[in-house]
């Protein structure tokens, strides 16, 4: 998080929020590969850094937003055109302005926070609404263990590990 965008985040904290906030700051300097524009703190909305229309990256972070870049630099000079979408909210994501920015093609979410709940979560719900089919099994049928998602296998880092 820059420092402009920081001190954003600590006045709508302070000024705005309605409610308990928690803001997740990284405290030492981390190179971004970029410069970043000047960005306007939205709540629930982020900025888009890289237009793309083959896919998109989401993350937070200075850390995770450099290393989105990266892949997105790497993934265009293979003829794969990737946007990055900056968005500094976990919680109350706007999920109907994250579908008008991000292509029509892979939404990858880069979280290394928590998977239930999480930025991940809130970014692919709104993405799934077309997507989603009621399947004839229990919670409890036996079956149920191959119906996991990628994103469900996290704990060991490896999706090898079923």
């Amino acid at each position: 998080m820059e420092v402009d965008e920081a001190r954003a985040a600590v006045r709508w904290a302070v000024r705005e929020a309605d409610g308990p906030v928690y803001l997740r700051l990284v405290s030492v300097p981390w190179p971004l590969g970029f410069e970043p524009s000047d960005v306007e703190l939205v709540p629930g909305r982020g900025n888009v850094l890289r237009d793309g229309l083959d896919g998109a990256f989401v993350c937070t972070g200075p850390v995770l937003v450099s290393q989105a870049w990266r892949a997105c630099e790497l993934l265009e000079e293979q003829g794969v055109r990737f946007g990055l979408v900056a968005l500094p909210w976990l919680r109350g994501i706007d999920g109907e302005w994250i579908v008008d920015v991000v292509p029509d093609g892979p939404l990858v979410c880069v979280d290394n926070h928590v998977l239930p709940g999480g930025q991940g979560e809130a970014v692919r719900v709104p993405q799934a609404d077309g997507t989603l089919v009621v399947l004839p099994v229990e919670r409890d049928d036996e079956r149920m263990a191959s119906l996991l998602a990628l994103s469900d296998v996290m704990a060991t880092g490896h999706h090898a590990a079923l």
